[in-house]
């Protein structure tokens, strides 16, 4: 009988890792293809707006409005060097970030930096599951697709190599760098790279998770450890240097002098994208009344980053919409985390596999849209690049979308990417005429 029921509980085991193999193939074949379709978008994406400077050295550049020597090519690491040293003195203070950006702009190309970007998607949301609390590496998707959904740009993660190495690498590296620092105190040395990294990467997330560990440590002082204590600090440091780039006071200066005598109106226009931010507050008062006082405490290093982020978005003011990226990122997560608590275990899996299939299929859409986009781009970069004429003007046709959908589409023909075509092909003047 002992043999037969020894016989009977290995069995029962071999069949519940057979059936947890099968989930976790399942899982990570949705993954695969996630970031496959991921991949797909960002091959779709030629060179555009910011990787056309990063191409070439900034060395001997006065000021941001200044063109750059078309023939200042990065051939080494001291060129490479050299320009950023420029760049943190008069474009801004994001030196490491851009350091990889020029590294791929001039160096790698564009196929290892798409390759890299699916990767880093699958990382992200695997990072995203692990910050909801769950062990499913598929938890991370409805986080993914609250931010592809509600936040006001979402292309912002992959609209070319400076934008992707901005948003969504320094966002996946932020996130590493939490869940190892939760974790028991291991890799002290990575850990501090990456704690500094962190700091001295974008503002949009260094100063709003600079900032919640900060309240954190002080918060725990007498819990956390030693070793904790001189990661936040690191990060602190590398925040500093970020913010104290002369290149920074040089705008701000620039920016303080464009102001209008009225500033409320510029200063209050960040509100409007600040979406699922507003949902995220409206979740956590009903969790609070609704007597889990404690969920709000557990969570207030996620708190405190999105008031530190929406707070730094009213400071600065404008229109523009990823500077607010760090309180829209920690309330997509704050959104899944309450979700996942409301709804009953036995509905997590089938949510997880229509969030799965869903992220699918908006990707797959957001291919389609892009296609058309994209050939409309490099048909005008080839007839800008083919006319003999200084000043040139390229007919085309007009392609557009509704707003629910014109935000997901990259490669616009703004005036800033024509400014682009001008410097690059070394002409007079660029304009489109849309047919």
């Amino acid at each position: 009988m002992q043999k037969v029921a020894k016989s009977l509980k290995s069995s029962y085991f071999c069949n519940t890792m057979e059936q947890g193999k099968i989930r976790f193939d399942k899982a990570w074949a949705w993954l695969i293809v996630i970031g496959m379709l991921f991949t797909w978008l960002n091959w779709q994406i030629p060179r555009v707006i910011d990787d056309y400077p990063y191409s070439r050295s900034f060395v001997g550049v006065a000021s941001a409005d200044e063109d750059q020597n078309i023939n200042a090519t990065i051939n080494g690491l001291s060129d490479l060097l050299a320009s950023q040293t420029t760049h943190y003195q008069v474009i801004n203070g994001r030196a490491l970030v851009h350091t990889f950006v020029q590294m791929f702009c001039c160096w790698f190309g564009q196929i290892p930096f798409d390759i890299l970007q699916g990767i880093l998607f699958i990382f992200c949301i695997v990072l995203m599951a692990r910050h909801t609390g769950s062990k499913h590496v598929l938890a991370g998707i409805p986080v993914m697709l609250v931010y592809l959904i509600l936040f006001r740009e979402p292309a912002c993660i992959y609209h070319g190599v400076a934008c992707g190495i901005n948003y969504l690498w320094v966002m996946s590296l932020m996130l590493a760098f939490r869940w190892l620092y939760m974790k028991d105190g291991k890799h002290l040395v990575l850990m501090g790279i990456m704690a500094f990294a962190a700091g001295f990467s974008n503002e949009a997330f260094a100063i709003p998770f600079a900032g919640a560990f900060f309240i954190e440590m002080l918060l725990e002082w007498k819990q956390q450890p030693t070793a904790k204590r001189v990661m936040v600090m690191l990060m602190c440091l590398g925040t500093l240097l970020l913010l104290v780039a002369p290149s920074n006071f040089a705008r701000l200066s620039a920016t303080t002098q464009a102001e209008s005598a009225s500033s409320l109106p510029l200063h209050l226009q960040p509100l409007v994208n600040l979406r699922i931010t507003f949902i995220c507050i409206l979740l956590l008062v009903i969790t609070f009344f609704r007597k889990r006082r404690s969920f709000v405490r557990e969570n207030m290093f996620w708190i405190s980053a999105i008031v530190l982020s929406a707070l730094m978005s009213l400071a600065i003011g404008g229109e523009n919409i990823r500077q607010c990226i760090g309180a829209e990122i920690a309330s997509a997560i704050l959104i899944v985390k309450m979700g996942r608590e409301w709804i009953s275990s036995p509905l997590h899996k089938p949510a997880l596999t229509i969030c799965s299939c869903t992220l699918c299929l908006l990707l797959l859409g957001i291919n389609i849209i892009q296609r058309p986009m994209s050939s409309r781009f490099e048909e005008v970069r080839l007839k800008v690049e083919e006319s003999k004429e200084s000043r040139v003007i390229v007919h085309t046709k007009d392609i557009s979308y509704k707003p629910q959908v014109e935000k997901y589409r990259c490669c616009e023909l703004s005036d800033f990417q024509l400014e682009q075509f001008r410097w690059w092909y070394k002409k007079e003047s660029v304009e489109v005429s849309y047919e």
